[in-house]
């Protein structure tokens, strides 16, 4: 069974903090005026000249496309289910969205959120980067300072499982 190096964050990290930050100033600035002016595009239709109509009907979808994809790169940063529903229901957003059959065991009462959270993105990334259809198995255990991460996939049942190993430590 192949394995990865343990990954070690430097304490005091502020990924998270930071990749939260950006989410929200990706929501509440871009992704909400690109979502207003979608509206005013809806409103411009229902008075526009038949041959126009067309035109700005294009350019509300391409809009509309956009707002999708800021949220997309939104929810990359910083799953927002994170926040108000914690780590189970935030990776399996991800691996929902990301189409990958997920297996949890979380054991994440002794860790404070900072470690919560780190444990969650770490997890969030590798699931973004299996293909479509891999089985994850993912174990998580912490407690206040120190977090221990493995994943186990598989890409398809005649292969042996890949392991990542990884040890986060938190302030």
């Amino acid at each position: 069974m192949p394995q990865l190096p343990a990954v070690m964050l430097a304490r005091g990290s502020d990924t998270a903090r930071l990749r939260c930050e950006l989410e929200k100033e990706l929501h509440d600035g871009p992704a909400l005026r690109a979502s207003a002016l979608a509206v005013e595009l809806g409103l411009l239709l229902d008075d526009a000249e038949p041959d126009v109509r067309h035109k700005l009907a294009g350019v509300q979808e391409s809009m509309k496309e956009i707002i999708n994809d800021l949220r997309e790169l939104g929810q990359v940063l910083y799953p927002a289910v994170l926040a108000g529903q914690g780590v189970r229901a935030a990776l399996r957003a991800v691996a929902e969205h990301r189409g990958v059959l997920l297996g949890l065991d979380v054991d994440d009462g002794r860790m404070s959120s900072d470690s919560r959270s780190h444990a969650c993105l770490f997890v969030a990334d590798h699931l973004r980067a299996v293909p479509r259809g891999t089985a994850v198995l993912v174990r998580i255990r912490g407690s206040r300072r120190l977090t221990r991460i493995q994943i186990d996939h598989t890409e398809n049942r005649q292969e042996a499982p890949t392991s990542t190993r990884a040890v986060l430590l938190c302030a």
